[in-house]
């Protein structure tokens, strides 16, 4: 496993440790505190709700300059984001969407990115299993992502360089909630992607071609209730493709909400 994610699953398994371990000293959590995640239905109730904010990440990736040779490059993405989400019981429904944005030179050629990504996850809480202060939770999920590419390279005959990267497919992945106090908690995940990825090039037909790959995902996420129906959320993420140099990505997200 690529070790830069290993450390950031190491990392959130020992924040979820000391967060837990340090309130299970002063009290006791109840029960009903899960049902303080914006996100989670009381049993035999339905929950919904929507969320505006943004997505930023750093990502590694490589490209070519205007002499055809590779550059390594650090891609920053600035994404726009929404989300809606309806749930009954232990089942919750989460559709996301996001907006992509970046800049980035390789040597002398410029890629403009821009695009979306749509993602929806089906999250089941395993009430059986659960302990004071952890909650597990299983998910399915799915993935459609496209990135429309304008390379600032201009060949002899006037033709701009473009490209095109779809990639889409189902994920799984496991979780849990930790209520720490009726206000906050956090939600933590992993998940695994088996992607379809597509590549097109109006000027470059060795690009040209789809590939199956493995995308894998891990997120820490904070919820902070504001009042009864308004939430705050902030958190980070960090993926990477196995088997492929320059693929790992670090960001963060903050979230605005409501919660019904």
């Amino acid at each position: 496993m690529n070790t830069k994610l290993t450390k950031f699953a190491l990392a959130v398994g020992m924040f979820a440790t000391l967060s837990t371990g340090a309130f299970a000293q002063s009290r006791v959590v109840e029960e009903s505190l899960v049902y303080d995640d914006p996100t989670v239905a009381k049993s035999g109730k339905w929950v919904y709700g929507a969320a505006i904010g943004a997505y930023y990440s750093n990502s590694n990736t490589s490209g070519t300059n205007t002499s055809g040779n590779t550059v390594n490059a650090t891609q920053q993405f600035t994404q726009p984001q929404g989300s809606v989400f309806v749930g009954y019981s232990d089942v919750t429904l989460l559709l996301r969407y996001q907006r992509i944005s970046a800049t980035t030179q390789f040597g002398d050629n410029r890629m403009t990115t821009k695009g979306d990504t749509l993602s929806a996850d089906l999250r089941y809480l395993v009430m059986p299993l659960q302990a004071k202060y952890f909650v597990p939770y299983v998910l399915a999920s799915y993935v459609d992502q496209t990135e429309n590419e304008t390379f600032s390279y201009v060949n002899n005959s006037g033709l701009q360089q473009t490209g095109k990267v779809v990639a889409k497919g189902p994920g799984l992945g496991i979780g849990g909630i930790v209520p720490i106090t009726e206000k906050y908690g956090v939600r933590l995940d992993v998940r695994q992607y088996s992607l379809t990825s597509t590549v097109t090039s109006n000027m470059f037909s060795g690009l040209n071609g789809s590939r199956n790959l493995q995308y894998r995902m891990g997120q820490a996420t904070m919820y902070y209730n504001l009042s009864d129906h308004v939430n705050l959320q902030i958190g980070g993420q960090a993926t990477y493709i196995p088997n492929q140099t320059q693929s790992t990505t670090y960001g963060f997200v903050t979230m605005l909400g409501v919660s019904y």
